[in-house]
């Protein structure tokens, strides 16, 4: 790894760095790194626009390119939220309906970088695009339904 960055993202310290064998940008949890070696050779530079992608990353799943678009209707209630102030960076507001819903997308490198997001949106929003990202996010909340329904039923019991 060519180790450009320590940064600070939702209480964590990662390591920011290039994977020269595939040319991608990564990220390292530093309280997950272990068996660290130091190597002997150096790598030519920091990317230039290193400082703009983080800048421009809501959190730590940021990607230099931003190929992937969600798009989202949001009902009223949270629909007045996202008029307001921009809850993520890449954040574009594309309709504004009569009823005062919002259909709005999310450019992302990855769905991780926009998913836990949306899901402090539940209820309140509809993913309309992309399919397999909209039946991800139902699988998680399907997970933690069937989570809560045991919890649920082992706190009863004793």
């Amino acid at each position: 790894m060519e180790p450009y960055r320590v940064v600070y993202y939702g209480g964590f310290w990662y390591l920011i760095g290039n994977e020269p064998a595939t040319g991608i940008l990564k990220r390292y949890a530093l309280d997950k790194i272990k068996d660290l070696r130091l190597m002997t050779s150096r790598f030519k530079s920091i990317p230039g626009d290193l400082d703009s992608v983080l800048k421009g990353s809501a959190n730590i799943w940021f990607s230099g390119e931003k190929n992937l678009e969600v798009k989202v209707l949001f009902d009223k209630k949270a629909g007045d939220y996202f008029k307001r102030r921009k809850m993520f960076p890449t954040q574009e507001i594309k309709e504004e309906r009569p009823d005062g819903s919002l259909v709005v997308t999310f450019r992302v490198g990855h769905y991780d970088a926009i998913r836990h997001i949306l899901k402090s949106w539940i209820p309140n929003m509809i993913i309309l695009e992309p399919e397999e990202f909209r039946l991800s996010l139902i699988e998680d909340v399907r997970g933690w339904l069937k989570r809560q329904t045991k919890m649920d039923f082992s706190l009863r019991s004793k």
